[in-house]
């Protein structure tokens, strides 16, 4: 009787310590940030001043011309086993000048990948008309459609799908750009957001990536072996249980 008593006593603490195993090591996760390195806008027409870090997107009437954006961001290193879980992209709608933005109610904003590798898309230039389209032309790596125009002085956060996670986790170590564009209707009426946002240091937080990195770490062999007794240990309490009540 008293042995096993003092079994069932000793299962149920292996069980216990078994399942607090899984649980440090599942919630063993970590929050990252990566201020943007560069960021920038082409025209329609193709331009960009690479020390222009406005990163306005729609239509802007008084330049008469469609815009799109792109950010550029360096991905950490991850340690072997390690993988990015969540990903999401903060843009901040405010600048020196208002409104920032503009006729944006019922607008989708789309965040996808860019087929133009990053040194050709942070040089800039002229006639790059190839580039404006590359940035509405990718992957989809998210998107939101606006109810009403977002106020100044707000950040959008953009929570990234798996295709966008995926190229994060295989950037790791080195850099990846986004592109954003929306879906302009019309090429008369201002329909942009992101208006006045150069500061001249794209690395001020304004766009910024937050990474979750998942790391597990694997259960050590003493709790290898907890698990392993576990589901012996519930059987044998069950049938403990069941002789009492019998």
């Amino acid at each position: 009787m008293e042995m096993n008593k003092f079994m069932e006593v000793g299962v149920r603490g292996a069980i216990a310590l078994s399942v607090f195993g899984l649980t440090v090591s599942a919630a063993n996760a970590q929050l990252l940030f990566s201020n943007s390195v560069d960021r920038g806008s082409y025209s329609a027409l193709g331009e960009h001043v690479a020390s222009n870090d406005s990163y306005i997107s729609g239509f802007d009437s008084f330049e008469g011309q469609q815009f799109r954006n792109f950010f550029v961001f360096d991905i950490p290193t991850l340690s072997i086993g390690d993988t990015y879980t969540s990903a999401v992209l903060n843009i901040y709608n405010g600048g020196t000048s208002t409104p920032n933005a503009f006729g944006m109610a019922g607008r989708t904003f789309t965040i996808s990948s860019i087929a133009t590798d990053i040194v050709t898309l942070r040089a800039g230039g002229t006639n790059k008309t190839d580039i404006f389209n590359a940035l509405g032309g990718g992957v989809e790596y998210g998107n939101i459609t606006f109810v009403s125009t977002p106020g100044n002085n707000t950040t959008i956060k953009f929570n990234l799908n798996a295709s966008g996670l995926a190229a994060i986790n295989s950037a790791a170590g080195s850099q990846i750009a986004f592109g954003g564009s929306f879906d302009v209707t019309s090429n008369t009426d201002d329909q942009y957001i992101f208006g006045f946002t150069g500061s001249g240091t794209p690395g001020d937080g304004r766009t910024r990536l937050d990474l979750v990195v998942n790391n597990f770490v694997a259960p050590e062999p003493s709790t290898f072996a907890l698990l392993s007794v576990a589901p012996i240990g519930i059987g044998i309490v069950a049938r403990r249980r069941r002789r009492r009540d019998n």
